[in-house]
């Protein structure tokens, strides 16, 4: 409100009008100093210059229009900033579904590749005991040889079996990862747009607080 050489007095509880004063220029601001100027020097000067205080209406109505324009954009962007965050929440849902179905995917594949490993272990010990029988017990040897036949296509169908739970568990994964990162991306987009929003709000609030102020005085 001051300009420089400029001041305002409190009279009767009330501002007075900003004017040029000498004692504005004459006065010591080193409050270390013992010898200060005489408090009562600026008297005269300021009942004879005395004018209450008078606002400037046409500054004060071009303050007016440019706080509208502020509050205006302000509100602009806060509903902007509303859609933003409905939409970010629609997201999160969306994303935090997919998650947790194949999330659901993955456990419910996992018993099944440690069944059919479970099962490649067991068949290829018996094999390995049946190879053990065929060389100890030539007479048999025909029927251990089917028998063997069928049981090294059973372990092969579940080592194919095993190999393809494994890569549907590693693509599961890989779809979440990516998901993950893309969502991540969202997360920081609009993190970014909520410190901004703060700030935004922050800065409204100080200004208001000011113009309030202003408006009393």
């Amino acid at each position: 409100a001051l300009e420089s050489g400029q001041g305002m007095v409190i009279h009767h509880d009330k501002f007075t009008h900003p004017k040029n004063y000498n004692w504005v220029r004459d006065i010591n601001y080193d409050a270390t100093e013992k010898h200060q100027s005489d408090s009562t020097s600026w008297h005269k000067e300021f009942h004879s210059k005395k004018e209450n205080f008078k606002r400037d209406e046409a500054r004060f109505k071009a303050k007016s229009e440019q706080w509208k324009k502020y509050e205006a954009a302000y509100r602009e962007k806060m509903e902007k900033w509303k859609e933003v965050r409905e939409a970010f929440k629609k997201r999160r849902l969306e994303f935090n579904g997919i998650r947790k179905k194949i999330k659901s995917k993955i456990l419910e594949l996992r018993p099944a590749k440690q069944e059919a490993k479970l099962r490649h272990k067991s068949l290829a010990e018996e094999i390995e005991l049946l190879d053990e029988e065929l060389e100890s017990n030539p007479p048999n040897a025909k029927e251990i040889k089917q028998k063997l036949k069928k049981m090294r296509k059973r372990l092969k169908r579940l080592k194919k079996r095993k190999k393809e739970i494994g890569k549907e568990i590693k693509i599961l994964k890989k779809e979440k990862r990516a998901m993950q990162k893309e969502f991540n991306k969202e997360k920081v987009v609009r993190n970014n747009l909520k410190k901004r929003k703060k700030e935004l709000t922050r800065k409204k609030k100080a200004l208001e607080k000011r113009r309030k102020r202003k408006k009393n005085k």
